[in-house]
């Protein structure tokens, strides 16, 4: 075994590197850092850059669907239809 202070240390960029695989492999597995951008009912990933808007919310006011490549439509708690079981 190989005393404490030989062991290779990593170094800021191996650190950060490692953070944002790490990161990356979340959003993969669709667990976003979300973060909600000017417009209502829209949100965008900090990590990723994916966004998410909700079509009634842009339709109440009177908003253009985004322009992002990746941009998918997702409704907010407000027009999410809930299920009440009986």
């Amino acid at each position: 075994m190989t005393p404490r202070w030989q062991q290779h240390k990593p170094t800021v960029k191996e650190q950060r590197q490692a953070q944002r695989a790490e990161q990356l492999a979340h959003c993969r597995h669709g667990e976003h850092r979300l973060t909600p951008t000017f417009r209502a009912g829209e949100q965008t990933c900090t990590t990723c850059g994916v966004v998410f808007y909700c079509p009634d919310c842009l339709k109440a006011y009177q908003l253009p669907d985004p322009l992002a490549e990746r941009a998918f439509p997702l409704a907010c708690a407000l027009h999410r239809t809930m299920e009440v079981p009986v």
